[in-house]
């Protein structure tokens, strides 16, 4: 008979038999679903529109809220990032904005139904996502006040907060959300991207003593853009500057649409496992 983390791990990876499972995966694992006391917090960056964080984001999402989190993924992008399009929307549309205008009566401590109102759940990846607001339909801005009481009430529903913080790192919202953030993941894909990465990086370690101690424990996730791509030479521009660089394959089930970790095969799905738990070992 399988024991109860087999069993777990084919039910919630889609794999079909014990001999499929590397004792790998489960030593990954357990460093994902391991608690920490309180919330934490991780922003997804990428300093170019080459690599998308949407997809990095909602894969990660995936693998924690699988392995027992509860996980939201926060947009964080003025400009209506592609989490609109790489996510399933519920009936009621709610943005950031709608959040942010009901933040009393959400937080309340007789609220009974908190943030349900405002996020999207995606219920075979089991993770929320807060949406951006929709930048044709009104313009709105964020101070780095209301970007920190949003982090203050996302950090009172769920364990573990993803924030795709967007392109622009000179917005106020983006630096806002690196300041509350416990570590930085960076995706890139391509050469150009990385060497943005390692700019990016070093700046950050000439800021404040927050800035330089996530600079420090950044994790890289380098994300194959083609099967004509190869990642080792990417991965290798960001040696010495990350804490940890992954590699995930290409997979077309992460190119289009919204975002299911099931439609990926097997060694993308090992891959984003081996990158939830380089996290999660920097978030404990």
């Amino acid at each position: 008979a399988l024991d109860w983390e087999t069993s777990f791990t084919r039910a919630s990876l889609g794999l079909s038999t014990a001999a499929d499972i590397d004792l790998s995966w489960l030593t990954d694992g357990r460093t994902v679903s391991q608690r920490w006391p309180g919330s934490r917090t991780v922003a997804v960056a990428c300093t170019t529109t080459g690599v998308s964080q949407a997809p990095v984001a909602s894969a990660l999402a995936a693998v924690f809220g699988r392995w027992g989190h509860p996980v939201v993924v926060w947009d964080n992008n003025e400009s209506g990032g592609v989490l609109r399009w790489r996510s399933e929307w519920a009936d009621h549309g709610a943005t950031v904005p709608d959040l942010l205008a009901n933040l009393p009566a959400v937080m309340a401590a007789d609220s009974t139904t908190g943030v349900d109102p405002y996020i999207h759940p995606q219920r075979e990846d089991r993770y929320d996502v807060l949406q951006a607001g929709d930048p044709a339909e009104s313009v709105w801005r964020l101070s780095a006040p209301a970007i920190e009481a949003l982090h203050s009430c996302l950090a009172q529903f769920y364990d573990l907060v993803l924030i795709d913080l967007g392109h622009d790192v000179g917005a106020a919202t983006w630096r806002a959300a690196v300041a509350g953030a416990d570590l930085l993941a960076v995706a890139v894909s391509e050469l150009a991207e990385a060497a943005t990465a390692v700019r990016l990086l070093d700046s950050l370690r000439w800021d404040d003593p927050r800035s330089r101690a996530l600079a420090r424990s950044a994790v890289a996730v380098v994300v194959q853009p083609s099967p004509d791509v190869a990642a080792e030479g990417v991965a290798r521009q960001l040696n010495g500057v990350a804490s940890k660089i992954v590699a995930v394959p290409y997979d077309p089930g992460q190119q289009f649409g919204p975002f299911h970790y099931t439609a990926l095969d097997q060694s993308a799905q090992r891959a984003w496992l081996r990158a939830a738990a380089a996290i999660a070992e920097r978030l404990a």
